[in-house]
């Protein structure tokens, strides 16, 4: 029976991450989650409204501090945000930023920008765009990069507040010359692709490490492993159900972490100590199998 663990004990701080501002008013990370990969950092500063890009602030560590090293702007000449640095993903010497809200062609669906480092400074390499490019499409919302493997997600709206179902996950594998052609397209599952109006949520959030990618869906994780250049379902997680768990469910894959045979998926509403307090799960690939190991409580978990 998997273990219920309680996170406990004081956390020390090291640094605290501070940015340059463009305004007195630009927030650094309100509007998405930090990147980290060796000794780079990434978090998004965005204005209150948006009459203005975002940018990317780079930080690299130095002994035990993270030092500001490079601000990233969007290469975008709209006076407005793009979504660029919504998703962030590194690895290595290459980066990947989202710009869900990016215009290409006079249409705003969305680019992932690619950025490698050359010895001094973060530099654009390359664009990827949509295979299946569309208005308000959001293509680059959610990112994931792992040796070469460009894993993006979306989440599509039909019009403006109204939404529309996310219709695939796009694989791309880095090639000769910097360009990232599209490899696989992962395309909805069946059982999700009748949902009503389609809130099924499939790639809202990607995780991708050596063979294998994490797609989350709404109270689901699917689990694809590579064959050659396809990608083949292995596995689909349900979301685990406890007694105490809310009318609307656990809330599960809000979040994903993968490295290896390791998977960590958040659950927004699970029961902990307390009804809706969140936990987190923890899954192990066994002989082919992923099975739940753990379920991560906070010992302070209060009710929402």
């Amino acid at each position: 029976m998997p273990a219920h663990q309680a996170a406990t004990g004081p956390t020390n701080v090291a640094t605290r991450v501070t940015a340059p501002k463009r305004r007195a008013d630009e927030a650094i990370g309100a509007t998405n989650e930090p990147s980290v990969s060796g000794d780079w950092l990434t978090v998004r500063s965005s204005m209150p409204s948006q009459n203005a890009p975002g940018a990317v602030q780079i930080y690299r560590k130095r002994d035990v501090a993270w030092v500001h090293f490079q601000t990233l702007l969007s290469p975008d000449e709209r006076p407005i945000d793009d979504g660029f640095g919504w998703a962030t993903a590194i690895d290595a010497n290459t980066m990947a930023i989202g710009a869900p809200d990016y215009e290409v062609d006079g249409v705003r669906s969305g680019v992932v920008l690619i950025y490698t480092f050359g010895g001094d400074r973060w530099a654009l390499a390359a664009t990827v765009k949509s295979p299946d490019p569309a208005a308000n499409g959001y293509f680059g919302q959610h990112v994931a990069l792992d040796r070469g493997t460009l894993v993006v997600g979306e989440a599509r709206q039909a019009t403006l507040g109204g939404g529309a179902p996310n219709r695939a996950v796009y694989v791309f594998r880095q090639g000769p010359g910097g360009a990232w052609p599209s490899q696989a397209t992962i395309a909805v599952p069946k059982e999700l692709s009748a949902m009503v109006l389609g809130r099924h949520g499939f790639g809202n959030h990607v995780e991708v490490d050596g063979d294998t990618i994490a797609i989350a869906a709404r109270d689901q994780v699917y689990l694809y492993r590579r064959n050659g250049t396809n990608w083949q379902l292995e596995q689909r997680l349900d979301a685990p159900r406890d007694p105490q768990d809310s009318f609307g469910g656990p809330s599960f894959a809000r979040s994903l972490g993968l490295d290896d045979d390791v998977l960590v998926v958040g659950a927004l509403r699970a029961a902990g100590l307390v009804p809706d307090a969140g936990a987190a799960f923890v899954y192990r690939r066994q002989e082919g199998r992923w099975r739940q190991e753990a379920k991560l409580t906070a010992s302070d978990g209060v009710t929402r």
